[in-house]
This record gives C-alpha cells, structure tokens and sequence, in this order.
C-alpha cells in the first residue's frame, strides 16, 4: 500500500512539474522506442513528428483518390475480353469511367465491332446541348473486332461555351446505314471537370 502511495505520488509530482514547464514540455526528447512509433504515425498520416494531429492541408501531393479511373489492364488492350465476337455488333467503352475527373483532355478508349469501324462522339452540356462532336475509327470493323483511342479536349471546349460548366456529357456510339436506324449501341458517361 505504501508503495502504491510514493508511486502515486512521485506521478502527481511528475505531472506537476510538466505543468510548470508549460511549452518547454514538448521539448523533452524522444526516447528509441518512442522515435519509431512516431515515424510509423507520420507515415500513417495521424500524428507529425511531435505527436500533434496532422494538418492535411500541410500535404501538397495529395490526389483525389475518390475520383474513379479506368482499369489499367482494359487500357492497354481494350480488346482482350472480345475474342471471337466477330459476329457481334458492339461498343465496349473502357476510358472514360463514369464521373472520372478529368483536366485538359479526356481519353477515349474502347473495343467495338461497328460498320466501317466508325466510332461516333459527342460532347453535351448539362442541358443536353452539343458542345462538340467527331468521330475515330477503330483498326478494325464490319465483322471483325478493333480496338479505338481519341484524346478529346473537354475543357477548352466547354470553357468557350459555359465556364461555369463543372461536368459534360460525353455520348459514343455508331451510326447504321441501314435507312431509318440511325445511332446504335449508345454508351454514355458523365466527365467531371477539374
């Protein structure tokens, strides 16, 4: 019982002393032990050096991890998935991902199996206007499959028509020149502007 009293006691003694120090306190050096459990919450991104919260407002390479992005995989070859659908009428887009956050310009990528390979695009605003339109073609179409790649300049695009536009529409798809059909195989994804 004793013991347990001077324990206490050289404790309440302790804590004291480091009230009275006030700022100093921080200035006590960190033991080893101590010096790698601080490092592991630094890199954790909890506590800095000090032991203090980290400021994530301090970190000037963050990225918008939140923003969805296409597979890396499907970009490479965006045909892989489509062997031995050369029978097939289709569009597969792969990039954009829908709400993918883009600055500048805008991939397109994708895998089809379309009349003469032509791939149509366009560009809407919020409310379904046409900011732009095109068309790219794939390496292969009518009866075979072809892998298809654009670059698109959304932002200077919809700048000169809306600044304030924060996300357009961007539709794909492939015109039939059977009489009366018109577009097929429309795909559509929402790209956020940075």
């Amino acid at each position: 019982m004793r013991a347990t009293r001077t324990g206490l006691a050289a404790l309440l003694a302790g804590a004291l002393l480091l009230t009275a120090c006030g700022d100093d306190a921080g200035d006590v050096e960190v033991g080893e032990g101590d010096d790698v459990a601080a490092e592991d919450a630094q890199a954790d991104g909890t506590e800095d050096a000090t032991g203090d919260e980290a400021d994530p407002a301090d970190d000037t390479s963050t990225v918008d991890e939140t923003s969805p992005s296409p597979d890396a995989v499907a970009l490479e070859d965006p045909c892989a998935e489509h062997e031995g659908r050369q029978d097939d009428v289709f569009i597969d887009l792969v990039a954009p991902v829908n709400e993918q956050v883009v600055s500048g310009e805008v991939d397109i990528v994708g895998c089809s199996n379309v009349f003469e390979g032509t791939i149509q695009w366009r560009l809407l605003d919020g409310d379904g206007a046409t900011l732009e339109e095109g068309f790219t073609t794939a390496e292969c179409g009518t009866g075979c499959v072809g892998a298809f790649r654009d670059t698109l300049p959304v932002s200077a695009v919809a700048e000169e028509q809306d600044p304030a536009l924060q996300s357009v529409q961007l539709q794909v798809y492939w015109e039939s020149p059977a009489e009366g059909e018109g577009e097929r195989d429309l795909v559509e994804r929402i790209v956020v502007l940075e």
